[in-house]
């Protein structure tokens, strides 16, 4: 992955909440204050955590929780939980 994707995905990943730091030179990524990872490790954990959350969120959103009550459940940023459940509202909304 080149180095400009790797920083939109750790924006991404920041936004959820959670902290990534790119060691561009050594090819390596830190998340959440922990020791650093190879890049491809990292990358395939930071999918994979995005992914949980858009899951869990689109779960709780659909059977009925807030978005207040779904930031309270599982501490995502309110701005990242709203983006997630506008895209579910356009999505559905779309057929």
């Amino acid at each position: 992955m080149d180095t400009q994707k790797i920083k939109e995905l750790i924006t991404k990943y920041n936004n959820t909440g959670r902290i990534a730091f790119y060691h561009p030179k050594q090819k390596r990524i830190s998340l959440d204050g922990g020791r650093s990872l190879p890049e491809s490790e990292a990358i395939k954990k930071m999918i994979e955590c995005i992914n949980t959350d858009i899951k869990n969120i689109k779960s709780l959103w659909l059977n009925g929780l807030s978005v207040e009550k779904i930031q309270l459940k599982i501490n995502a940023p309110i701005d990242f939980i709203n983006s997630v459940v506008e895209s579910e509202i356009y999505h559905n909304s779309n057929g």
